[in-house]
């Protein structure tokens, strides 16, 4: 699941866009796979209003993040292995899981722009929790979820 909208509306950069030589990597990979989990967001989608108050931008400026994550994320699989998903739901957190652990990062509710703390996961319970967790969004048991691309 990827943080594909940033905390607040300032300093625009998201964790794609910093570590995009390293997912290019990933995706040239033969057993590379990327898969990413975006909200499912449309002009009337009551979500979209918890996102933009929450950013502090306009709905159609989290619509446009989101388009641009998934055109970015299309973009990469022309060079390997992507899988997009979208779900209506709000995430909490971003997490970042590979074969050898996984880094979970927390979202402050407060207003200001604040550091994200980050922690890497190698073993444990926590990774055990985020890795069943993004299975079932990613599965057809989670009727919230729907396939964006896919090959």
């Amino acid at each position: 699941m990827f943080s594909l909208l940033p905390a607040r509306s300032t300093d625009y950069a998201p964790w794609r866009y910093t570590y995009l030589k390293e997912l290019q990597t990933l995706v040239e990979n033969p057993e590379g796979r990327l898969r990413a989990v975006v909200p499912e967001l449309t002009p009337r989608a009551p979500l979209l209003h918890v996102y933009a108050k929450r950013l502090e931008v306009k709905p159609a400026d989290v619509l446009e993040r989101v388009r641009v994550a998934i055109d970015d994320l299309k973009q990469l699989a022309t060079r390997g292995h992507v899988e997009i998903y979208t779900v209506q739901l709000y995430f909490y957190h971003a997490c970042y899981l590979f074969d050898t652990g996984g880094v979970l990062a927390l979202y402050s509710y407060r207003p200001a722009r604040v550091p994200t703390p980050a922690f890497v996961l190698s073993d444990g319970e926590l990774l055990r929790f985020l890795r069943t967790d993004f299975e079932w969004l990613v599965s057809d048991d989670n009727s919230m979820r729907r396939v964006v691309y896919r090959p």
